[in-house]
């Protein structure tokens, strides 16, 4: 063991009337123990050695610490607390290992030849050569790669399905999005199709300033802020006539904006 864990509380109640020379000797017993995951050695001399007590003192420390925190066995010294934690320690390295070899055996199993794709060779399992009846021509038909995954879009959306939207005026917005490189995504087609339809009756002039300042997005008409496309007075008075219906006028202004 590289590591053991030293719960304070118990080993100051349990120690603490021994000298600082008996808690040194037991400190030294103690790494003995878990570094070797062995009992102590019966033979005294040794031991004595291996806690490099050299004096008197020293080796009388190690003396008590022994007969009061260890029991002597046919096998050695052992101290309860020792064997319960290397116990647990070496039961775990035991799981991890048969779980190592158990991952290596699953890599390691031969594959049955009919269920690998023609022309697939694999390391050990086939000695490192292609499997001699395999067509040695690659099969592509099923093969997607993951920018081919990305590259599908979303489903469409029917833009004729919002209310009071000019799809006249958002096709237009569509077309000028695309043509400075920023198209609208398959994602965001139906938000900005609404958005543009809560334009109501100025939808055509919010598309038409938009791009007459060069913006990305649609907003609210501001005094006149966009420059006209075309010559021509300002067709919003004329956009609704009594019926609610769009005007012939403002219809035919909508109709050259598109086209120019």
């Amino acid at each position: 063991m590289k590591y053991y864990q030293r719960h304070i509380g118990d080993y100051s109640t349990a120690t603490r009337h021994l000298t600082m020379l008996e808690h040194g000797a037991y400190t030294i017993l103690l790494d003995l123990c878990y570094s070797t995951e062995q009992p102590l050695p019966l033979d005294q001399s040794r031991l004595f050695r291996l806690a490099m007590a050299s004096t008197n003192e020293e080796q009388q420390a190690v003396a008590s610490v022994l007969e009061e925190f260890f029991t002597r066995t046919e096998t050695g010294w052992r101290n309860g607390r020792c064997d319960h934690e290397i116990a647990q320690y070496q039961q775990m390295r035991e799981g991890g290992r048969r779980g190592a070899e158990k991952r290596w055996s699953a890599m390691a199993a031969p594959v049955a030849s009919d269920a690998l794709p023609n022309g697939v060779a694999i390391g050990g399992r086939w000695g490192g050569h292609q499997n001699p009846n395999a067509n040695q021509e690659p099969i592509t038909n099923n093969q997607t790669t993951n920018s081919q995954k990305k590259r599908r879009a979303p489903p469409s959306f029917d833009v004729a399905s919002v209310a009071g939207l000019d799809s006249t005026a958002f096709q237009r917005w569509q077309d000028y999005r695309q043509s400075i490189g920023k198209p609208l995504k398959a994602a965001s087609v139906a938000a900005a199709a609404q958005g543009l339809a809560a334009f109501g009756h100025e939808q055509a002039a919010v598309v038409h300033q938009s791009i007459a300042n060069g913006w990305k997005g649609l907003f609210q008409v501001k005094g006149q802020q966009a420059r006209p496309l075309v010559p021509g007075s300002d067709p919003k008075p004329t956009m609704r006539g009594p019926d609610g219906k769009v005007t012939p006028e403002y219809d035919a202004w909508a109709k050259r904006n598109v086209a120019g």
